[in-house]
């Protein structure tokens, strides 16, 4: 990976009628890349004058979604192995709850089938390390409080199976929003093409997960997606807002977590 440190604060000094005015401006912040597929993902990171995170965001370049086998990587003793870590730059991970992009291919979907069953991404936006994510093993099964919950957003378990049953190695539990339920239990009707979850583990909130089908990039339209608000317990920097923006010359989406606000 190509770590770059952001850029040092500019100074801008200006002179008024004798009196000296020192503006800062806003700054930009290069991340990391990591190649997977054929295409080359990159971090970055914007900050206003005074140094504050203002968005975090990557480059997802269409030719790592074109180029994606149409079997799973199976080598991972428990069923599940991440494609590619991304980590965000230095900055995003000392004062946001963004630390780095886990990022999961499902070439023949997964479970439930009734709405997941097609070719999508898991982008698991993770606020722990690689490493701490990689040491996920399920062994811990203690789940979420209600009050935990991001306003909207399911519990990660429920009656109809045991609770290690909803827990994926190296990921953790899955809070989907209601918006994907007509009822209690009872999926929407077809297969889903876009939608934002909620992570947790060891009763912590750990990761957003934007979770977008092969077909759906295909479309080339730009969207966004509610991000989840659940009680983070600590405070940092957490992000109100979700956008992606394709970029025809370039062929890639800019995936950007914005409005930035601190947590109780």
């Amino acid at each position: 990976m190509n770590i770059r440190k952001a850029l040092p604060e500019i100074v801008v000094v200006l002179t008024v009628v004798g009196l000296t005015l020192s503006l800062t401006l806003a700054q930009n912040s290069s991340g990391n890349e990591v190649t997977l597929f054929g295409g080359t993902m990159s971090s970055y990171a914007k900050l206003n004058g005074s140094g504050k995170v203002t968005e975090a965001g990557m480059i997802f370049p269409l030719i790592i979604n074109d180029n994606a086998p149409k079997t799973m990587d199976m080598t991972a003793s428990h069923g599940y192995k991440v494609d590619a870590v991304l980590e965000f730059p230095e900055v995003v991970r000392q004062q946001t709850y963004l630390n780095h992009l886990g990022l999961f291919w499902n070439p023949m979907g997964h479970e439930p089938e009734v709405r997941y069953a097609n070719p999508h991404w898991d982008f698991h936006f993770f606020s722990v390390t690689p490493q701490d994510a990689a040491a996920i093993d399920c062994k811990n099964l203690q789940t979420e409080t209600p009050s935990q919950l991001a306003p909207g957003w399911t519990p990660t378990t429920n009656p109809s199976g045991p609770v290690e049953q909803f827990c994926i190695p190296v990921m953790g539990f899955h809070s989907l929003p209601a918006s994907e339920f007509t009822a209690p239990g009872v999926f929407q009707k077809g297969l889903f093409d876009k939608v934002m979850i909620s992570g947790f583990y060891e009763s912590k909130p750990i990761f957003i997960e934007p979770m977008l089908t092969k077909a759906f990039l295909e479309t080339h339209q730009n969207f966004s997606l509610p991000v989840p608000q659940p009680a983070l317990g600590v405070k940092t920097l957490y992000p109100t807002k979700f956008t992606a923006t394709y970029n025809k010359a370039a062929n890639a989406y800019k995936f950007v977590f914005s409005g930035f606000k601190q947590s109780n």
